[in-house]
């Protein structure tokens, strides 16, 4: 596999729902101190040479708090549950202010879309693997395998 593509699976383990886009985005703010990013093109070549990609499937957003315009937030994220072999999951961001309050919890239960079957996979080994290594949740549980391996 491209080194390109151990960097958009690693940039799809961190388990949102992302456009090739907002995956240049995020190599731009992150990657380019270790790896060059690479150009929008790049990703949507690789993210179609896969023939794989994330999908949410259902997403619950609960609000707590308001958020002012332009405020700084933190969002953190851990894996509430994932089948054995990564191709269901369960994704909770939880958003909070700079006073340190929960303004929003944000559960996606997705899975991984075969671009060409358009029916849900395992991933690829190396996606799971890097997928593995999100956080998990306290209270964790192994969702069943209804997959096929890609």
């Amino acid at each position: 596999m491209p080194a390109t593509g151990y960097a958009v699976l690693g940039l799809l383990s961190f388990g949102r729902e992302l456009t090739g886009y907002e995956l240049k985005q995020w190599a731009d703010g992150s990657l380019r101190f270790f790896y060059w990013s690479p150009a929008v093109s790049q990703i949507y070549s690789e993210l179609k040479r896969l023939e794989i990609g994330p999908v949410v499937q259902r997403e619950e957003i609960e609000y707590f708090r308001e958020i002012g315009l332009q405020e700084t937030v933190t969002v953190t994220y851990a894996l509430l549950a994932m089948s054995a072999d990564g191709g269901r999951f369960t994704v909770e961001n939880e958003v909070w202010t700079e006073r340190g309050e929960r303004a929003a919890v944000i559960r996606s239960t997705g899975g991984w879309l075969d671009l060409r079957a358009r029916k849900l996979i395992a991933p690829p080994q190396a996606l799971l693997a890097a997928f593995s290594r999100v956080p998990h949740a306290p209270d964790f549980v192994e969702l069943p395998e209804r997959t096929k391996r890609k």
